[in-house]
């Protein structure tokens, strides 16, 4: 005879995904902030303080600038841990989000793919 199997947990889920973003320019002496990203959810960067990121010191940053949307990629029969995390990026800015130094465009929404970067305003100073 065989031992028995030991119990199965509960099915594994993925830890949040980090992210940075390099706030290049900046005087903080600190540039660079870490940030914990909800899966799935979203995650606003703007000026105003509702927003999950604020940027307040440089006026050229819209109130609500960018939002970031993070979701389970693949199919819904895949357990959660073995689905892909997509990240997508949507514009919501009237100076405009870059994706690799092309404008999104207001109301635009693409997807990112892992080690891509996007900055807030041409040529910084948020990348």
């Amino acid at each position: 005879p065989h031992p028995p199997s030991p119990p199965l947990g509960p099915p594994h889920t993925p830890s949040p995904p980090l992210a940075s973003l390099l706030c290049v320019g900046s005087r903080d002496p600190n540039p660079l902030l870490s940030l914990r990203l909800p899966l799935p959810g979203s995650f606003e960067i703007g000026r105003d303080e509702g927003c999950d990121e604020t940027i307040g010191e440089c006026a050229a940053i819209s109130a609500s600038h960018c939002k970031l949307h993070l979701r389970l990629g693949g199919g819904g029969d895949q357990p959660a841990g073995e689905r892909a995390v997509e990240v997508w990026l949507e514009d919501r800015s009237t100076n405009g989000t870059f994706v690799g130094g092309a404008r999104l465009g207001k109301g635009n929404t693409r997807r990112l793919v892992p080690g891509e970067r996007f900055s807030l305003l041409h040529d910084g100073p948020y990348a």
